[in-house]
């Protein structure tokens, strides 16, 4: 055993791993808004395994991002296929069969507005360019953005070595700073902090799922992800430090546990709630994109739903409309 994966789990062993949320009436807020990553602006969401793109679809993505690499590879490419209106937070086409939190929020009030600030491919250490637009668009649109929700961390939990993976400390560090600055501003906020999805669990029972058929040429998801994404560690089962990145988004959890926690503590008048475990089990062929990586419609739908379940609101709503508009 490594002293990298002893010093993990120590500090799962060290405090308790679940803080209790106090029983309370939140109100309904009056605008919302999500921060965070890919997930969240919706990115190959209206693809999916079951609904993969053709031939020619494939080829323009590709000459897209031919000669980019890093961010701008990734700033073109979302530009073409992130669909925030799929969002799973904040999305607002209702032709879909994504009942986003605010399209719920919008049985009761009707005239709430809603606000996308993630960007595909952030990372935490990012947060703060997105805390910067949230607290710009607050006051040159003299608004109250009260309900706030945050899902993020694929990005930091990318690495082909341990050394590479954000470290759960510094992960919880620079949410935690970011919701502050939030709540200096105004203590009132809602917030709701998302844990990772069962990534590890998802990427496993889909790892010989047949992503693309190309001319016969059939291509695995566990080739999908390495090809698009690189070669990280989560994505080999195999690798000698694959359960340590288990240990590490347990962490990543305890620590946003812990981050709430203290939010709570430290603003009174704030309600910050993190949970996990949300995730509905679906069909991995309907709810996986065809990226095999990001929710599809149905993906977003299921998280949807999810999260909505374990949020501030949970009755507002009490049939899934997700499925069935």
């Amino acid at each position: 055993m490594t002293g990298f994966i002893r010093v993990i789990i120590f500090f799962l062993l060290l405090t308790p791993f679940v803080y209790a949320d106090p029983v309370e009436q939140v109100p309904l807020p009056s605008a919302m808004a999500v921060l965070g990553d890919s997930i969240s602006e919706g990115l190959m969401s209206e693809f999916s395994i079951e609904r993969a793109p053709g031939l020619l679809q494939v080829i323009s993505m590709i000459r897209l991002v031919s000669g980019l690499t890093g961010i701008d590879r990734i700033n073109v490419f979302r530009k073409e296929y992130a669909k925030s209106e799929h969002s799973w937070s904040t999305g607002t086409d209702d032709s879909d069969i994504v009942f986003s939190h605010l399209e719920r929020l919008q049985t009761a009030r009707p005239d709430i507005k809603g606000f996308n600030f993630a960007i595909s491919g952030t990372e935490t250490k990012n947060l703060m360019g997105q805390i910067d637009k949230f607290l710009e668009v607050e006051d040159s649109q003299n608004i109250l953005i009260d309900y706030v929700t945050l899902l993020i961390g694929a990005n930091d939990l990318w690495g082909t070595q341990l050394e590479e993976i954000v470290s759960p400390l510094v992960y919880a560090g620079h949410i935690e700073s970011a919701l502050r600055r939030l709540l200096e501003k105004n203590p009132n906020r809602m917030i709701l902090i998302v844990g990772l999805p069962h990534v590890h669990d998802l990427f496993e029972k889909s790892s010989e799922l047949v992503a693309l058929d190309i001319l016969g040429h059939a291509i695995k998801c566990q080739d999908m992800r390495t090809n698009i994404y690189g070669d990280a560690i989560i994505f080999k089962p195999k690798d000698p430090n694959y359960q340590a990145t288990k240990l590490i988004v347990a962490l990543y959890q305890k620590g946003l546990e812990e981050v709430a926690a203290r939010l709570r503590s430290d603003y009174p008048k704030a309600h910050v709630k993190a949970i996990h475990d949300y995730d509905i089990p679906g069909v991995i062929n309907k709810t996986l994109s065809a990226d095999c990586f990001h929710p599809s419609l149905w993906g977003q739908a299921m998280l949807a739903e999810g999260t909505w379940r374990h949020g501030f609101w949970p009755d507002l709503v009490t049939d899934d409309m997700s499925l069935s508009r």
